[in-house]
């Protein structure tokens, strides 16, 4: 972010190895990767929103070249999801309140703006469902989850909208959504009550939680069932049997707001946000 580049690491043995970074006027926010593209957004963050910029970048991996650059139509673009055709890519813009939709032709290596959908409170995790007509959004400060939908034209819009988890009470603030393979159940990390969540995709409802670490953020599947959960304030990444619903353990101590994280060859990556660090850590299982 503050560096304002996306950096390219290579694993060799027990090694991070930089090979290549690309710099970018203003701040990188997040990443998505699509076979030998990545998907990137940016944003100055300025205020007032008049001043603002919110682009959605294409980098190629091949030779680590910017090959385009889009506006988002969008406030503070965040969390960037492709369709798992390669024919559509949405963001979720945190402080204008919406998705922006584009239309993504991946043999091309072009994106071409399509519209912005209004959805709740900073709108951030999104997921594809299925055959990728379908997709899931998750309202950070709104507490609700929401289904989008294209319709037979092209067009996408937002066709139901969940009340706030556990309402009257405090829902919380739900960051990220995976999906699991049979297309059953999203699975939603819930920063603000420390939870991780089932959501049921048929029955459009929070069917089952289970508690982790303080501040789960980014979810990853490991090897399936197992779920892991960067948690920012407990300085570790958690690990959840998602047929059992049970807490396997935890990680070793991370650096400080372990936040980023990915699958990697034997384990996993993350990014520790207070101390600028990229870890590599081995999964032995239970």
């Amino acid at each position: 972010m503050k560096g304002r580049v996306v950096q390219f690491f290579r694993l060799y043995k027990d090694e991070i190895v930089l090979e290549r970074q690309v710099p970018f006027r203003d701040q990188c926010v997040e990443l998505a990767l699509c076979d030998d593209l990545v998907l990137a957004t940016t944003t100055n963050f300025a205020r007032p929103p008049a001043r603002l910029r919110n682009q959605l970048h294409i980098i190629s991996l091949a030779g680590f070249s910017l090959l385009a650059s889009v506006n988002t139509g969008g406030n503070w673009s965040k969390v960037i999801c492709i369709s798992p055709e390669k024919k559509t890519v949405l963001v979720s813009n945190w402080h204008s309140h919406n998705i922006s939709v584009f239309d993504f032709d991946y043999s091309r290596k072009t994106l071409t703006f399509q519209s912005v959908i209004p959805w709740g409170e900073a709108p951030r995790g999104l997921a594809f469902i299925r055959r990728g007509d379908r997709a899931l959004v998750a309202g950070f400060y709104s507490g609700n989850i929401g289904e989008l939908q294209r319709d037979k034209s092209g067009r996408w819009k937002t066709v139901y909208t969940s009340p706030p988890f556990d309402q009257p009470n405090y829902p919380g603030n739900l960051r990220h959504i995976v999906i699991t393979p049979d297309n059953q159940f999203a699975l939603v990390s819930n920063l603000g009550r420390n939870l991780i969540h089932w959501w049921s995709i048929p029955e459009r409802r929070f069917v089952d939680s289970v508690m982790v670490g303080r501040s789960p953020n980014t979810i990853c599947f490991l090897d399936f069932p197992v779920l892991a959960v960067s948690c920012r304030e407990s300085n570790a990444v958690y690990f959840v049997d998602v047929e059992s619903k049970e807490v396997l353990g935890r990680s070793q101590f991370t650096g400080r707001k372990p936040t980023g994280l990915c699958s990697a060859p034997g384990g996993f990556l993350v990014t520790c946000f207070e101390d600028g660090l990229l870890e590599w850590h081995r999964y032995r299982g239970s």
